[in-house]
């Protein structure tokens, strides 16, 4: 009788993690073979004790014996995703789950990351999390991929009034994302006021950049440096002829990383900083030290594209949550023909930056570096 009671109960904040609760949860199964719970309960457990061929089989019984039950559908694609490399099951089961749990507003994050590694288009993703703005607003990790996903595709203004209607809160695998999209919806929006020669506006908008406000939940690094914001603000001062104030804006674009290096984590300052710092000292008249920021990049680039990068183990302050598996060798490729085409552009070489760039959108549809520069103008000296 209390095993038919336990099998009608609610599982949430079930989870088992001892040896005992393995004896238990098979005892169960044996005596109450209809109870869907129990193989799904001891599949976490062995999932979390990296047992996954076991944990797989034992969600496969459990969405078998109650096929209502959306977590374990959910579990399910995680395992199709990481383990056994089948994203279209895994997708599948994913929409499946929240087909089941429509109300569920991590169903509706993790499923956009499911669709982002799978390339799904940027319009698509972003008319999903419109389509679900109720519970996107319960998630701030939800949230920031909307704002992304504004910017990525053009909508700065909305970008920008979303992040400011917000108060964002730390979030683990959050780190820099919410003051990244501030400072891109801003600077995006400031070069438009550069093309439309509306240089003051502009540069009341790249000073905005430069302070974030409390409600990004998140301060300024210390080590950071500003190469793009400064970088825009000198050449906006030097279209208003403030000599002063665009040389010093520049000079402060050409600060910071020396060489390239692989931004994996948010504190790395990013490699496409280099490009701008080539951009400050052409504007300052210095053509040999630009060239050699361009060159580095490509250089860089070409050295590194075989490389096989591993994680450290005691990683911290990961860009994204661990929920599904990053391919490190493809990420590495991709940044490595980033730079390669930043180089190339800065060196005035088009046709060769997009070459390298269109590599890019073969791997990913949402790099949003190459997204900013694809069309991107050098200004004139």
């Amino acid at each position: 009788m209390e095993l038919v009671l336990g099998a009608s109960l609610s599982p949430d904040y079930i989870f088992p993690n001892r040896l005992f609760d393995v004896i238990i949860l098979e005892y169960i199964q044996n005596i109450n073979p209809k109870d869907g719970l129990a193989p799904y309960y001891l599949g976490n457990l062995y999932y979390d004790r990296r047992i996954y061929q076991k944990a797989q089989a034992l969600w496969e019984k459990s969405v078998k014996l109650d096929p209502d039950y959306a977590m374990s559908y959910r579990n399910l694609s995680i395992v199709y995703y990481n383990k056994t490399n089948q994203p279209k099951k895994a997708l599948e089961y994913l929409e499946k789950a929240f087909k089941l749990d429509p109300k569920n507003a991590r169903l509706v994050f993790e499923l956009d990351s499911l669709y982002q590694k799978m390339n799904h288009s940027l319009t698509d993703r972003l008319a999903f999390l419109e389509k679900h703005l109720d519970l996107v607003e319960q998630r701030d990790d939800s949230y920031i991929q909307l704002v992304t996903l504004l910017n990525e595709t053009g909508r700065y203004k909305e970008a920008y009034q979303k992040l400011m209607d917000r108060i964002f809160h730390p979030w683990e695998g959050g780190e820099g994302k919410v003051s990244s999209q501030y400072e891109y919806a801003l600077v995006e929006l400031a070069k438009q006021d550069i093309a439309n020669e509306n240089y003051t506006t502009a540069i009341e908008k790249l000073n905005r950049a430069l302070v974030y406000p409390r409600s990004l939940g998140e301060g300024k690094l210390p080590t950071a440096n500003n190469n793009v914001i400064d970088f825009y603000l000198g050449y906006a001062y030097k279209q208003i002829n403030d000599t002063q104030q665009a040389n010093e804006h520049l000079r402060l674009a050409t600060q910071g990383l020396e060489k390239p290096s692989s931004a994996m984590y948010y504190n790395d300052q990013p490699s496409d900083t280099i490009f701008y710092q080539g951009l400050a000292f052409e504007q300052l008249g210095q053509t040999k030290e630009a060239n050699g920021k361009f060159h580095a990049l490509i250089s860089n680039g070409e050295k590194h594209i075989f490389d096989n990068f591993e994680m450290d183990y005691f990683a911290v302050s990961l860009p994204d949550a661990l929920l599904l598996k990053d391919d490190h060798k493809s990420l590495n490729v991709i940044d490595c023909y980033y730079l390669i085409a930043l180089g190339y552009l800065g060196l005035n070489q088009v046709d060769k930056a997009h070459t390298m760039m269109d590599k890019i959108t073969e791997l990913t549809n949402n790099h949003q570096g190459m997204l900013r520069h694809y069309s991107f103008k050098k200004f004139s000296l």
